[in-house]
C-alpha cells in the first residue's frame, strides 16, 4: 500500500554538534512513530490524508490544512489554473503571495498561517537539495508554536479524542476505515476506535516533540512531506 509520509528537514547551514545532536533526536521521534492499520504495522506514515480527514471531522483545522497542503496544495493550485509545472507552474510557484492568495480556495486554514509564518515553497534552494517531488511545502516548525495549532495539538494528545460511546464517533472511523482498505468493515469495534486515537495522539506527539526539539536548540526545522521511498 503506497502512501506519504512527514518527514523533517535540518537545513545544512547546521553543522558541527548541534547537528548532531538534532539528528539524533529528530531520528528519535521518527523511528518512534509508526502508524497501525488494523493489523498491519507501518514504520512510516502512509495514509495520514485520510488521518487528517478524520482530524478535520473532530473539528481540527490547521493540523489537518499544514499536513494536507504540504504535498497536494501545490498541484492543485496549478490544475486549479490551468498552469502546467514546466511551463509556467515553476516561476508562479516562486511568487509567495499568488501561491498563498490561491492557497484561501482549497486549504484556507493553511493560507491563515502563511499569514504568520513564512513556508518555503518547491523551487527554493533549499528545497531542490532535498526532494525529488516535482512541488510541495515546507512548513517552519515554528508554527506549531502558535496557540491555535499547540491547542490542536493538545486535543490530539487526549486519551480518547474519539468516543466509543458516540454512535457519531462510530461512524467516522467505519468511513475512515472504508476509505484505507476500500471497503467498509462489517462492524466498527473497540479495538478499531483505539487503534485510531491511538495513532492521532502519535501526530500530537510527533509535533510536540519536533517543537521542543526547534525551542531547545534554537534552530530552524521543517516539516515536509514526501511519497513513500523519496
Amino acid at each position: 500500500m503506497g502512501g506519504y509520509t512527514i518527514k523533517i528537514l535540518i537545513p545544512p547551514r547546521i553543522r558541527g554538534k548541534k547537528r548532531k545532536f538534532v539528528e539524533e533526536e529528530v531520528s528519535r521521534i521518527i523511528e518512534g512513530f509508526s502508524i497501525e492499520l488494523g493489523a498491519r504495522s507501518y514504520s512510516e506514515m502512509p495514509l495520514q490524508e485520510d488521518y487528517s480527514w478524520v482530524m478535520a471531522k473532530k473539528g481540527l483545522k490547521y493540523i489537518p490544512g499544514i499536513i494536507n497542503s504540504m504535498f497536494f496544495a501545490l498541484g492543485e493550485i496549478l490544475q486549479r489554473l490551468g498552469l502546467d509545472w514546466e511551463f509556467g507552474g515553476c516561476s508562479f510557484m516562486r511568487n509567495y503571495e499568488a501561491v498563498k492568495r490561491e492557497m484561501k480556495a482549497i486549504y484556507p486554514y493553511a493560507a491563515e498561517l502563511m499569514e504568520r509564518v513564512r513556508v518555503k515553497i518547491r523551487g527554493d534552494k533549499t528545497f531542490r537539495q532535498m526532494s525529488a517531488n516535482p512541488y510541495g511545502l515546507l512548513w517552519p516548525v515554528e508554527v506549531i508554536g502558535l496557540k491555535e495549532v499547540m491547542d490542536e495539538v493538545e486535543i490530539l494528545l487526549k486519551e480518547e479524542i474519539l468516543s466509543k460511546d458516540d454512535p457519531r464517533d462510530r461512524e467516522i472511523v467505519r468511513e475512515f476505515i472504508k476509505a484505507c482498505r476500500h471497503e467498509p468493515p462489517e462492524q466498527v469495534n473497540d479495538e478499531d476506535i483505539d487503534v485510531v486515537n491511538n495513532n492521532l495522539r502519535k501526530f500530537g506527539k510527533l509535533f510536540k516533540e519536533v517543537y521542543e526539539v526547534h525551542k531547545k536548540y534554537n534552530i530552524p526545522l521543517f516539516l515536509y512531506q514526501s511519497a513513500v521511498g523519496l
